[in-house]
């Protein structure tokens, strides 16, 4: 973070944010009070995205929006109103941003992604890049890791979305009451490692340790190169749990990579089934249905789809800049058809 860390927290503010830090302590409250967020795009799932992170105390929040509001943006976006079409999303959303929280500084960006500088960009703690197509997402994830700056990217098809997390090397603690199984400081698995673990008692739960973790991430680029999946960074599919991964796994990377190359998306299916073969997944699981219609519903916003995509994509910025909990690791897949929120480590 930058010189702004050293601002601490008003005696209003601990009054306004007691019980959040109730939840998880003063230390993290000030980490946000100094955080400095950029999202890009105001769309449904940015909405959901800035109100959780703005309402919970944030610094500052920037957000970078070049498209002018139209009709279609008001069915599932509540910052904008009739009167604001034919006006740019982020100045005609910032009013009623402000409203939210007015001790969060908010300021508005109306260029496109790639007329800034990796340099400008990589001043922001974390970025949440939304509905980017891959090309933009490349250009923002090499100036994120340029500074060691978290990644988050999220879009929207209808009844589908995801997540993707890079948040480079990232150090976290977590709390948990002493069980019989004994932690131990090392490598947990191939990309999280035990750095120490503190305990102190409690008189109601016993012995609590607090353990502190780093964790390593692949840039997005580098996904679309992975030749495994996993249920999580610890757990390497099984056949049977293979045959349950999500279709829009395989779609999404073959989107990426299609757009990646400057090629259209008619030859999706195909490299939806490659994607599926490269990561060592049944070519059966390529629902040519699912995949169609995911394809076909790009950015399209579904407000309770965004509703529950936003709301965990907020709540994990916030656990990364207070630095509790454990990450998102690295590729949150949305199925609306299911009801499912899986997350794939690539």
């Amino acid at each position: 973070m930058t010189e702004s860390e050293n601002k601490s927290i008003s005696a209003d503010e601990v009054a306004l944010y007691d019980r959040q830090i109730r939840l998880w302590g003063m230390e993290a409250q000030t980490r946000l009070r100094n955080s400095k967020v950029l999202v890009i795009n105001v769309g449904a799932l940015a909405n959901e995205i800035i109100k959780n992170i703005v309402l919970a105390g944030i610094g500052s929040l920037t957000i970078l929006d070049a498209n002018t509001v139209t009709e279609s943006d008001l069915g599932a976006q509540f910052f904008l109103e009739e009167s604001d079409v034919g006006k740019n999303r982020a100045e005609a959303a910032l009013p009623r941003i402000k409203e939210l929280n007015p001790r969060v500084d908010v300021a508005v960006n109306t260029s496109k992604v790639r007329d800034n500088s990796k340099e400008w960009i990589s001043e922001f703690d974390v970025v949440v890049a939304t509905e980017l197509q891959f090309p933009d997402l490349e250009y923002v994830n090499s100036a994120t890791r340029s500074q060691n700056k978290a990644l988050y990217a999220t879009g929207l098809a209808g009844l589908y979305g995801y997540a993707f997390a890079d948040l480079v090397n990232h150090s976290y603690t977590i709390e948990q009451i002493r069980s019989n199984i004994q932690v131990k400081i090392g490598v947990e698995n191939p990309r999280r490692k035990i750095e120490s673990i503190s305990s102190r008692k409690d008189a109601s739960s016993g012995i609590i340790d607090t353990i502190l973790k780093t964790e390593t991430y692949k840039s997005i680029d580098n996904i679309l190169q992975s030749e495994s999946c996993s249920s999580n960074s610890s757990r390497p599919l099984t056949a049977r749990r293979a045959l349950k991964v999500s279709p829009v796994l395989p779609a999404l990377l073959a989107v990426w990579a299609l757009q990646r190359d400057g090629l259209d998306l008619s030859g999706v299916q195909a490299k939806a089934e490659d994607y599926a073969r490269q990561l060592g997944l049944p070519v059966g699981i390529v629902n040519k249905d699912i995949v169609s219609r995911f394809v076909g519903n790009l950015h399209v916003e579904v407000s309770p789809v965004a509703a529950v995509l936003g709301g965990i994509v907020g709540q994990e910025v916030l656990n990364y800049i207070s630095k509790k909990q454990n990450p998102l690791q690295n590729l949150l897949i949305f199925d609306g058809d299911v009801i499912s929120g899986p997350i794939y480590c690539l």
